[in-house]
């Protein structure tokens, strides 16, 4: 069996070094990745070594010399200047750098195609996203989990810049989604010990608490976060992972795609709706239709008060509306 490689030759030297570190970073090829500003030593490897795909800009494909890559590569992609009357394996190069890493995913048939999940397929992320603010998103996630974890193992995650989880619930936290990251990163052999000790439980609800800035996560590149969703699922064998989302993580178009349902808020004012046109704009403009498709807008009533104690948001009108969301979408009844 051919082993699985990669090999990219583009004779923009700088072009080559970010396509390869960006393809990675965000869920790219975990195979070998070679690549090669030189043609003559691209050449040579590829004839040495066969690689599965090989991605080579326009140029370099217009040499008749390179009708050999062909013959000994199951896949050539060719990096085109324009993105009008591309040939069918070519790509547009100067395009957003998700949709480029995700048409180099699709045409090799090599890489994950930028889905987040768990290695146990038997856990299921579900994420809560809106571009507008004060809209209920944290209410309604937590009682969205609190009242998923009656039938099934349910870990809450918050991304919030300012979650005011340890004011709300009046205690401190020795360790929160910062430090398990750091220790996922540099002491893996520790990680489960420190995901107990982190974990923290509401009415059934496993959670662990937000990292306590912001800035400790912003810089978390996509592949940290898919490695990190997994180590949780098997952690915890949990049925699903909920993600109460914000703008800055990295990677937050790719983490919606691979969740199982997507919730949005809404509200019926004109700045609202704005901004969720704008946004479904951008998913579309940067090929994420498919998140679209999948997402359902939830937008509450007014609601006279809401409990500011997190434990009786089940028990609040929020929580009518929740019940129709769990019969519909998870057969509750």
């Amino acid at each position: 069996m051919r082993k699985k490689q990669v090999a990219i030759c583009d004779t923009n030297a700088e072009f080559a070094e970010k396509l390869q570190e960006y393809w990675k970073e965000t869920g790219g090829p975990s195979c070998r990745t070679e690549f090669y500003t030189d043609p003559e030593r691209f050449m040579e490897y590829v004839l040495a070594q066969r690689p599965y795909a090989c991605v080579i800009s326009e140029d370099l494909a217009r040499d008749e010399d390179y009708g050999v890559v062909a013959k000994y590569c199951e896949k050539v992609v060719v990096l085109c200047e324009d993105k009008d009357g591309l040939p069918p394996n070519g790509i547009y190069r100067y395009q957003n750098g998700d949709v480029l890493a995700r048409q180099l995913n699709e045409v090799t048939g090599i890489g994950n195609s930028h889905t987040y999940g768990c290695a146990d397929r038997s856990t299921k992320l579900v994420g809560v996203y809106t571009p507008i603010g004060r809209c209920l998103q944290t209410s309604f996630t937590l009682v969205l989990g609190q009242m998923l974890a009656s039938k099934y193992k349910v870990l809450y995650l918050n991304f919030e810049s300012f979650s005011g989880f340890s004011q709300m619930m009046q205690r401190n936290f020795n360790s929160d989604m910062a430090d398990l990251l750091y220790f996922l990163k540099n002491l893996s052999q520790d990680f489960t010990h420190q995901f107990e000790n982190a974990k923290q439980n509401i009415n059934g609800l496993d959670f662990v608490p937000p990292a306590f800035s912001y800035i400790d996560i912003s810089q978390v590149l996509p592949g940290e976060w898919e490695r990190f969703f997994d180590e949780l699922g098997k952690q915890g064998e949990y049925d699903f992972i909920l993600l109460d989302l914000t703008d800055y993580v990295q990677g937050l178009y790719q983490i919606l795609r691979s969740c199982s349902h997507v919730y949005t808020i809404t509200r019926n004012d004109g700045m609202a709706l704005a901004k969720i046109a704008h946004y479904e704009d951008v998913l579309k403009e940067l090929s994420y239709e498919d998140i679209i498709e999948k997402t359902k807008k939830c937008s509450f009533p007014i609601y006279r008060q809401l409990p500011a104690n997190m434990e009786e948001l089940i028990h609040s009108e929020l929580a009518d509306y929740v019940r129709k969301i769990l019969r519909e979408d998870f057969d509750f009844r």
